[in-house]
């Protein structure tokens, strides 16, 4: 499938990035609320949940603009009979030496296809939950120029008729 659309491209490539950085990551995917839904299928731990959420564009031109994305990664670890074993401040240091990991691999990165600027780290914090799951999330922000709108862009005018 031939893609152009930024966001689609910077998924594919986030993970292929994940997956040679961070292989300690089982699940990766776009975030569509899977550690909210306890009955999400496939969902492994630890894993990582991309979703942009949010972009702010300025026009270049008419069929050109710059988007300043922001891009949440959300870590989410369960605690398990092996890590409770462990104990809460082993595992919870393991955690924080992951998700490490994941920040190295983004801060400064920026697809070997030239579709965005260097990643940069915008904020972290941890979610409050209840239910077993521990969840951090970091904040990334990127920019990026779309002028996909010029590729099914026509010179001429409809004509307008007036009856």
């Amino acid at each position: 499938m031939s893609m152009s659309n930024f966001y689609a491209l910077m998924l594919t490539e986030m993970k292929a990035r994940i997956n040679e950085m961070v292989p300690e990551i089982v699940y990766i995917d776009q975030d569509f609320g899977q550690l909210d839904n306890e009955n999400a299928i496939n969902l492994a731990y630890p894993c990582l949940l991309i979703d942009f959420t949010g972009t702010t564009f300025n026009q270049n031109g008419q069929l050109s603009e710059t988007g300043d994305a922001s891009i949440q990664m959300r870590i989410g670890y369960k605690m398990n009979d092996e890590a409770a074993a462990q104990g809460i401040t082993e595992t919870a240091l393991a955690y924080y030496e992951l998700e490490g990991k994941i920040y190295k691999a983004f801060k400064g990165w920026n697809p070997a296809n030239g579709i965005s600027q260097p990643l940069n780290r915008v904020s972290d914090a941890s979610e409050k939950r209840t239910d077993g799951i521990r969840v951090r999330k970091l904040l990334f922000n990127t920019m990026f120029e779309d002028s996909t709108a010029s590729t099914n862009y026509t010179t001429t005018s409809p004509r307008m008729t007036i009856e």
